[in-house]
């Protein structure tokens, strides 16, 4: 996986019967000089222009973050539920595939490229560069703790067997690309192109820069105090803007020759995924209009129209249960689904949180309208996606109403009571909007808000794990710097705390 140097866009096959001809008569003719020129191969080129890059590299590894989101990290967080395959069972097959983590330093070598090889003028390129490879570096490390990470990428140099670096190490190097990636976009002298997510808007990539700075000093609260570096994204917001709306945030919608990997027609189990029953009570209990797009009718309802299951349901619920929106079925026909790498409502309830911890100025009441900006947002985005898909012919949805301030007003929706109460509204309405998205279990890892249930017949006694094992081949190709690694950090099991949650 990390023994070669990849290159993006590499065609399959060779010239042969060129190459066959002309260069005998070459040699015959011309000089040492020339030869070289007439033996590069044209089909595989060393460089690539990294402007070219973008687009592969945001769709794939949105492709894996769909996945990953579906089938693992949401029943960790009781958004879904498989009764005949449970998530230990998820845990197992990702030990086995890997897929995350292959992913990541695949693309991270096309990523790493695009940095290092951005000429004067492409310093917007450059930037990006370093924001993918932050977003990306957190991720990974959020699932497994410490990683390759300053010798990753480095197999052309003769680095096969990467060191893992400490997670401190890691996140401060990420806080330091983001730094210079918020110097640099908006100082190169060429348009942006090939990007998907942004549309090519060198803005809205220094908006994310930042916004991701807030999520990282957030997620490392637990160990490094948070203040300084909030007080100084908060306290400018020209030199570091912050996402606006919803219109800021990056998202990779799914379409006919991308399509949401786990629709009808792909090779996975979609008929067997049903809602949780934590999830699909949180939201009847608010008469919350989103479970439209989240979750489809029960085909034979006899308890209402939204039923969930318990974690850890051993037995397939027949039809008086609900499945997941009819949007992921039919996604192959109808593009209402995005990968979002960010939210604006994330920062929002983010924001919200290190206002009432007193991290940032403002207080409580500062706290409050971070907290509903959140909520509207994520209803607004919902909303506008199930429009969408109605307007595109998906079958069997209702459309969502307006938003209407009204929801902010019950009980258990108001931000009032102590500060322990509102950091609890304020998670639980963070889970409520992080639907498909790793990001809800990253945040409820942490601050283990709202309060969840288990079913302690599960694996590891129906505690969701404080991360992944490492992948086999990195016990096997790359054993000495594991077992450092593991040495330092702890055992290599679901149960060992990363630095992040020491």
């Amino acid at each position: 996986m990390l023994d070669e140097f990849m290159l993006i866009n590499k065609t399959m096959y060779m010239n042969y019967f060129k190459y066959i001809l002309v260069i005998p008569l070459i040699c015959f003719f011309a000089c040492t000089d020339e030869l070289e020129d007439v033996n590069k191969d044209l089909n595989n080129p060393t460089k690539v222009p990294v402007n070219r890059m973008f687009m592969g590299i945001e769709r794939d590894l949105s492709l894996e973050y769909a996945i990953n989101s579906y089938d693992l990290t949401n029943k960790m967080v009781n958004y879904t539920e498989y009764p005949l395959k449970h998530w230990d069972h998820f845990l197992q097959v990702r030990d086995a595939n890997e897929d995350w983590w292959e992913q990541h330093y695949d693309e991270l070598a096309n990523v790493e490229y695009i940095i290092n090889n951005a000429k004067p003028g492409e310093e917007n390129e450059k930037g990006v560069g370093l924001v993918i490879k932050s977003w990306m570096y957190y991720v990974t490390s959020s699932l497994y703790g410490d990683l390759p990470y300053s010798e990753a990428g480095l197999a052309h140099h003769g680095k096969n067997q990467p060191a893992y670096d400490s997670q401190d190490v890691i996140f401060s190097g990420i806080l330091k690309d983001l730094e210079e990636a918020n110097q640099l976009l908006g100082t190169g002298s060429f348009a942006l192109q090939g990007d998907f997510i942004l549309d090519n808007d060198i803005q809205k990539w220094k908006k994310l820069a930042n916004s991701l700075r807030v999520r990282v000093v957030m997620a490392m609260s637990g160990q490094v105090d948070p203040k300084a570096e909030l007080q100084k994204i908060l306290g400018d917001p020209v030199t570091y803007p912050l996402m606006e709306s919803n219109e800021d945030q990056p998202s990779f919608t799914f379409n006919q020759e991308v399509y949401y990997p786990r629709n009808n027609d792909g090779l996975f189990f979609v008929n067997d995924v049903y809602m949780c029953k934590d999830f699909i009570d949180k939201l009847l209990e608010f008469d919350d209009e989103r479970i439209k797009m989240y979750a489809a009718k029960a085909e034979r309802p006899t308890d209402g129209d939204y039923v969930g299951i318990p974690s850890g349901t051993k037995r397939n619920p027949s039809g008086n249960v609900s499945k997941t929106s009819q949007l992921i079925f039919e996604s192959k026909t109808n593009y209402a689904i995005q990968v979002v790498w960010m939210s604006y409502s994330e920062l929002q309830f983010l924001l919200a949180e290190a206002t009432e911890k007193g991290w940032i100025s403002g207080g409580t009441s500062i706290a409050k309208q971070y907290y509903e900006k959140g909520i509207e947002a994520s209803y607004n985005y919902q909303k506008e996606r199930l429009d969408i898909g109605i307007e595109q012919g998906a079958g069997k949805l209702e459309a969502m109403s307006n938003w209407d301030s009204a929801y902010l007003t019950q009980e258990g929706v108001v931000f009032s009571g102590s500060q322990s109460e509102k950091l609890e509204l304020i998670a639980t309405q963070k889970w409520l909007a992080l639907y498909l998205d790793m990001e809800s279990y990253f945040s409820w890892r942490r601050t283990r808000l709202p309060r969840l249930n288990f079913d302690a017949s599960t694996a590891n006694n129906g505690v969701p794990p404080n991360r992944l094992r490492y992948p086999v081949d990195e016990r096997v190709y790359n054993k000495k710097n594991y077992e450092v690694a593991v040495s330092r950090q702890g055992a290599d099991n679901w149960d060992t705390k990363m630095w992040l949650l020491k």
